[in-house]
């Protein structure tokens, strides 16, 4: 009897005495709101910078045309797209271009004169926590959110390293389109910061933005 007794005196005192960490804490820790943010599907590996291409193309011989002409190929030779010539009646030709379907890649080809191909430069990576402000069960959270740099970047840098040099000299033979949708270096490397909204629910911390 005496040690039923003293069991159940000593259960809830222990119960008491635990002292909780991670994402069951009372108290959320930067290194916890890290690793939910880093978990999080909806913020890990969303984009940050991209390079765009119209869909559609028409060009003439002219030695304007010539680098988006060898840009085009380029990236047909690298296997992120597949391109149809038509002859027109005017004398220039039209490019079609259709995406390869793979990762990081991403077409809006609903209409003729907005469809594009978008490739997936960067994407977001959480890199460290700030600042948290926590009030009972609620924390906002400072973090700064840096670009990484995805494969498919280091694909087109490769397979456009001379038409991105002939931008960078500002040869007249460059491709004016890439020169100018092709994102600077301080877009490539521009860290953000961004303020997230943690709960403490039955089960632990969550992040709810």
């Amino acid at each position: 009897m005496n040690r039923l007794l003293y069991g159940a005196i000593l259960s809830p005192v222990l119960v008491g005495m635990c002292s909780c960490s991670g994402v069951n804490s009372q108290t959320l820790s930067r290194g916890t709101a890290l690793k939910l943010l880093q978990q999080d599907k909806h913020l890990t590996g969303t984009k940050m910078s991209e390079f765009f291409l119209n869909s559609y193309q028409s060009l003439t011989n002219d030695p304007s045309s010539m680098g988006t002409v060898r840009l085009i190929n380029n990236l047909a030779k690298a296997g992120v797209v597949t391109v149809k010539q038509v002859p027109q009646a005017s004398g220039r030709t039209l490019y079609i271009l259709s995406p390869v379907a793979q990762e990081y890649v991403v077409s809006n080809m609903a209409d003729r004169d907005i469809g594009n191909i978008s490739f997936t430069l960067t994407q977001a990576k959480v890199d460290q926590i700030t600042g948290i402000q926590q009030e009972g069960t609620d924390a906002m959270v400072d973090a700064s959110i840096v670009p990484q740099r995805t494969a498919m970047y280091s694909r087109l840098t490769d397979a456009l390293k001379d038409d991105l040099a002939e931008c960078a000299n500002r040869s007249p033979q460059a491709s004016q389109w890439l020169c100018t949708a092709w994102p600077k270096d301080s877009q490539l490397n521009e860290s953000r910061s961004r303020q997230f909204h943690f709960a403490r629910y039955d089960d632990g911390w969550r992040v709810v933005n």
